[in-house]
């Protein structure tokens, strides 16, 4: 189990059902609901905001906790920028299904 404080982010997909699936995984990982940050669906290279807060709440030793990689990013390279931030925080991501 993750000990150090956390903070929970899910790209959701249209069906209504994955958001409360995936909300559902994070506070069984007992990321607090205050701490838990949502994009829709987006199209293109849009801004992710809920991804944006989650990252601006990292500190050192925090882990940025996601339903997987699909979730975080649709692109490799994509994930692997926003891996690279979240280590620049000196804070760690977890990849949970």
């Amino acid at each position: 189990m993750i000990t150090s404080p956390v903070v929970g982010y899910a790209r959701c997909a249209a069906e209504t059902s994955d958001r409360a699936d995936q909300v559902r995984v994070l506070r069984l990982l007992r990321v607090p609901p205050s701490r838990i940050f949502l994009d829709e669906p987006l199209r293109g290279a849009l801004p992710r905001p809920g991804l944006q807060q989650a990252l601006s709440l990292l500190q050192p030793g925090d882990t940025l906790i996601t339903p997987g990689l699909a979730r975080l990013s649709r692109s490799l390279s994509d994930a692997r920028s926003i891996i690279e931030q979240i280590a620049q925080c000196r804070a760690r991501v977890s990849l949970v299904s």
